[in-house]
C-alpha cells in the first residue's frame, strides 16, 4: 500500500492560501450553500494532511472522513463511505451500504440530507483515484444536489495515478461542470516552509546548508522531506551517502507496477548507462537486448511514453515527467541515488557494450556524455540526465 502523503504527527506548515480556500468553502456550507472541494496534487505533496487540517477547521461540523485503498485483487464497493460512517453508532449509520447501485446511492444521499438538516456536515474522501466506480457514482449523486445543503465535500486526488480510460477522468470532467465546485491544486512547499517542516521533524532549527540540500533533492515534497532526514542531527550540514530504505521504496513504488519490457529497459539503462571500458565489445552476432534494439532503431520520440521517466518519477504514459514536484527533476534527483543492489538488479553480459554504441546511430537517450565508465554498478541516474541528441563518441562503429 502506498504511504500517506504526510504522517498525521507532522506539524502543519504553510498552505495559508489553501487554508483560506477551505475556510471559505466551510463557511459557505455552514450558511446552507454546499461546496465540493477537489484537492489535486502529486504523491507526497501533502493532500492527506490538508484534508486532515480541514477536519480541524470544521469544529462545528459533523466530520465524516474515509479513504480509498490501492487494492490489487479485491473490489469493495463504497469502501471510503463505509469507513466514513464507521465512526457513528450502528443505529445511526445508513443501512444500505452493503450493496452498490441506485438503491445505495439514493439511500446514502437521503441519509446525508437528514444529517445536513441537523447541522453542517463535512465529508472528506482521501485518495479518490483508488475508489471503485460505485463510490464515484454515489459521490456524483451527492454532488449534484449539495448546493442547497449544509454540506462540504472535500476529496483528494493524486495526480497521474489514474491511467487512460479510468472512470475517474469522466467523473472529474462531469463534476467540474456542477455548481459549487472548487478545484484546489496543491504544489510543493517552498524553501522556508521546508525549513519549518524540518525544524518540526528534527526538534530544532537545522543547519541552513542541510535545509537547502534537502530542498534541492525533493523540491519541497513534504513526504520525501521527512523520509530524507530520518535519524539525522539538526547540526549536520550534509545528508551524506545513501538513502533511507523507506525513501528508496517510496521513490521506486511505481517501478514495480511497470510492464516487464519497461522494467527490463530501466535495468539496462540504470546498470550500464555509459560506454564500456576500452576493449569491451559485444560480439557481432550477439543479439541486442530488446530495449537497446529499440533505441538503435530510433523509434523513440516525444510522442512515445518514456518508461524510464515512469519508473523513477511515479507517472503514467503520456504525462509530463519534466515538471516540478516529485514527478519532475526534483524527484529524479532523489531517484538517481537509489543504488542497484537495493533492487537486486542484474547486469547482463553485453548490455553495457550494446548501449555504449547506441548513441553512434544518432538516436536519443538519457546519456550525459561525460566521464568514463567502470565495471561497478552505477546509481540510477538515467532519468536525471537532460534530454536531447546524444554526443558522438570516437571509436569503432557498431555492426
Amino acid at each position: 500500500m502506498a504511504p500517506a502523503d504526510t504522517p498525521s504527527g507532522d506539524v502543519f506548515v504553510g498552505r495559508s492560501g489553501e487554508l483560506d480556500e477551505l475556510d471559505a468553502a466551510l463557511a459557505s456550507a455552514r450558511a446552507g450553500h454546499g461546496r465540493t472541494v477537489l484537492v489535486l496534487g502529486d504523491a507526497g505533496v501533502g493532500k492527506t494532511r490538508l484534508g486532515q487540517r480541514a477536519c480541524v477547521l470544521a469544529r462545528d461540523f459533523l466530520v465524516l472522513s474515509g479513504a480509498s485503498l490501492p487494492l490489487s485483487s479485491l473490489s469493495i464497493p463504497l469502501l471510503p463511505l463505509r469507513t466514513a460512517v464507521g465512526v457513528l453508532p450502528p443505529e445511526q449509520r445508513p443501512v444500505l451500504l452493503r450493496a452498490a447501485g441506485a438503491e445505495a446511492a439514493e439511500a446514502f444521499d437521503s441519509w446525508l440530507g437528514e444529517r445536513c438538516a441537523d447541522g453542517p456536515v463535512a465529508l472528506v474522501v482521501d485518495d479518490l483515484q483508488w475508489s471503485d466506480p460505485a463510490t464515484l457514482d454515489v459521490l456524483m449523486w451527492v454532488t449534484a444536489g449539495l448546493t442547497t445543503r449544509r454540506l462540504a465535500l472535500i476529496v483528494t486526488v493524486r495526480r497521474g495515478e489514474a491511467g487512460p480510460g479510468h472512470p475517474l477522468h469522466r467523473w472529474l470532467a462531469d463534476v467540474r461542470r456542477l455548481p459549487g465546485f472548487v478545484e484546489l491544486p496543491l504544489g510543493p512547499l517552498d524553501l522556508e516552509d521546508t525549513r519549518a517542516q524540518l525544524t518540526a521533524v528534527l526538534g530544532e532549527v537545522p543547519h541552513d546548508t542541510l535545509v537547502r540540500e534537502v530542498y534541492g533533492r525533493t523540491g519541497g515534497n513534504s513526504y520525501l522531506n521527512r523520509l530524507l532526514v530520518q535519524g539525522l542531527s539538526p547540526t549536520q550540514t550534509t545528508l551524506g551517502a545513501g538513502l533511507p530504505e523507506d525513501l528508496s521504496s517510496a521513490v521506486l513504488r511505481a517501478w514495480h507496477h511497470l510492464a516487464a519490457p519497461a522494467r527490463e529497459l530501466s535495468r539496462v539503462l540504470a546498470g550500464a548507462g555509459r560506454a564500456p571500458p576500452s576493449g569491451a565489445r559485444r560480439p557481432r552476432d550477439a543479439p541486442l537486448p530488446a530495449g537497446v534494439a529499440c533505441l538503435q532503431r530510433g523509434v523513440r520520440s516525444r510522442a512515445r511514453p518514456d518508461p524510464v521517466d515512469r519508473s523513477v518519477a511515479g507517472g503514467h504514459p503520456g504525462q509530463d515527467a519534466r515538471g516540478g514536484g516529485p514527478r519532475g527533476p526534483r524527484r529524479r534527483a532523489v531517484a538517481r541515488d537509489v543504488e542497484l543492489p537495493r533492487l537486486r538488479l542484474r547486469r547482463r553480459p553485453g548490455h553495457g557494450a550494446a548501449l555504449g554504441r547506441a548513441p553512434a546511430r544518432g538516436t536519443r537517450c538519457g546519456h550525459d556524455g561525460d566521464g568514463d565508465a567502470g565495471d561497478a554498478p552505477h546509481p540510477v541516474r538515467v532519468a536525471a540526465t537532460p534530454r536531447g541528441p546524444c554526443p558522438r563518441r570516437p571509436g569503432p562503429a557498431g555492426p
